[in-house]
């Protein structure tokens, strides 16, 4: 969302799409980079190999997923993946 100096909503873009996840070039970019493009992730791990941020998107602007972006150990990115949630989006272990 970009903001006015007088304070209004000028301008509302949605980061969380397909082609921006393309965008994120693995080998080359850092998290410094990706949290540019995408904005801070909803969801952060960690694992052996590195860490892992996800942010929650509706796939092809319909279909709840997942844009997951994993990093190497120096902090660049190892991969990015779109995944759907075959849940629809509803949370289970209730």
């Amino acid at each position: 969302m970009r903001v006015g100096l007088d304070g209004k909503v000028k301008d509302v873009t949605q980061l969380l799409t397909d082609d921006q996840l393309m965008t994120i070039v693995p080998g080359t970019m850092t998290k410094a980079d990706v949290r540019h493009v995408l904005g801070r992730p909803s969801d952060e791990s960690f694992t052996g190999a590195g860490t892992v941020w996800s942010w929650r998107f509706l796939r092809y602007g319909v279909q709840p997923g997942w844009l997951t972006v994993r990093f190497n150990p120096d902090n660049t990115v190892m991969e990015r993946i779109a995944v759907i949630d075959m849940s629809g989006g509803e949370r289970t272990g209730k």
